[in-house]
C-alpha cells in the first residue's frame, strides 16, 4: 500500500520482509510452507513497483529464481513426482494423516511460490534462465490448488 501511495521509504518494506521470513524459517518461528510462496510475492511485488536492480537478493529476478530453485530441489520432475505420491496417498483414503496434510500444506505453498515465479520471469532477460523459469511456470496448473481444511 506504502507503494501505491508514494511513500519515500516503500522499497525498504520488501527487503525487510524477505529478511524477516528468512529468520523466521531459520530460527523454526514459522515453517517453510508458511514463507516459501510468501518471501516469493513479496519479491514480485518488489519488483512489479522498483523494478530490476542485479545482486539485490529481492530485486534481481535471477537470484530469486536460483533461490526458488535451491528450495525446490533444481528438478520439475522431482516435483512432480512428489505431486503424483501425494495424490496416490491421498487417493487410498489417507486424508487423515498429519504427514499427508502437512503435504498438501507445502504443495499449495509451492504452487503460489510457482505463481509468483511466473511474475517474477517477466522482469527477466530473454535466454537460459528465462527458458527455464517458464518450465516451472508450466508445472502451475499441475499443482492441485485451494486451502486445506484444519484439523
Amino acid at each position: 500500500m506504502s507503494a501505491e501511495m508514494g511513500a519515500v521509504d516503500a522499497e525498504q518494506w520488501a527487503g525487510l520482509l524477505v529478511c524477516a521470513l528468512d529468520e523466521a524459517t531459520r530460527n523454526s518461528s514459522l515453517s517453510r510452507e508458511e514463507t516459501l510462496h510468501r518471501r516469493m510475492i513479496a519479491c514480485a511485488a518488489a519488483l512489479q513497483y522498483f523494478g530490476v536492480r542485479k545482486g539485490d537478493q529481492v530485486q534481481d529476478p535471477e537470484m530469486v529464481f536460483t533461490w526458488l530453485l535451491g528450495e525446490l530441489g533444481n528438478s520439475p520432475d522431482r516435483l512432480l513426482a512428489e505431486l503424483r505420491d501425494i495424490a496416490s496417498t491421498s487417493s487410498r483414503g489417507s486424508e487423515g494423516s498429519g504427514s499427508l496434510h502437512r503435504a498438501i500444506r507445502r504443495l499449495a505453498s509451492v504452487r503460489m511460490a510457482l505463481e509468483a515465479l511466473c511474475d517474477v520471469r517477466s522482469h527477466m532477460a530473454d535466454g537460459p534462465k528465462r527458458s527455464e523459469a517458464a518450465k516451472w511456470c508450466a508445472l502451475v496448473p499441475l499443482i492441485p490448488g485451494g486451502r486445506t481444511r484444519d484439523r
